[in-house]
């Protein structure tokens, strides 16, 4: 892929996010139990459905990623890559992955851009958790992942709703 268009299309930069990740001191889990974690019981339903177990998935924007944590320690059996062009972010999933005893990921600190083609069409499942809306251009970055999936595979992203009150006090927050 053209990389200026890569360039042109971001909304941040690889600098923005590991100035992100070293600044942060909590590790996030995933919870599933209870009223208030509705919503993650709800995706990762949603993911399961799509079949994990015994499967090679990759997470797209990966770093420090609760959720690949979460899903390598049930499906125990599958093949996981957390990719992220943030060094920083490798180096806190990395961490975490150590903490928690999780051997079944690898982490890949590339850009979903790049041309380089050895995890093309490679895994059953693609994922990513808010990492879409961070470019303008949402068929490029699409397109951009969908080459990791292999045929009949499945690309599942989750775009996270910034209208409202809530939007309004996070961009504030950030």
């Amino acid at each position: 892929m053209d990389s200026q268009k890569s360039f042109d299309n971001n909304l941040t930069n690889v600098s923005y996010w590991d100035k992100f990740y070293e600044s942060r001191t909590d590790i996030s889990v995933i919870e599933t139990h209870g009223f208030r974690n509705r919503p993650n019981r709800i995706i990762a339903n949603l993911i399961e459905k799509l079949g994990l177990e015994n499967k090679k998935i990759l997470e797209i924007g990966a770093g420090d990623s609760a959720w690949l944590s979460y899903f390598a320690r049930k499906y125990p059996n599958s093949y996981f890559v957390g990719m992220d062009y943030s060094e920083e972010g490798c180096k806190r999933l990395s961490k975490r992955l150590v903490l928690e005893n999780i051997s079944n990921v690898d982490v890949c600190c590339k850009d979903m851009f790049s041309d380089e083609k050895e995890l093309n069409n490679f895994f059953d499942v693609v994922l990513s958790f808010g990492l879409v809306e961070h470019f303008s251009d949402l068929s490029y970055v699409l397109n951009a992942k969908k080459k990791f999936v292999k045929k009949n595979g499945y690309l599942f992203t989750i775009i996270p709703n910034m209208a409202g009150l809530i939007g309004f006090l996070t961009k504030k927050w950030d």
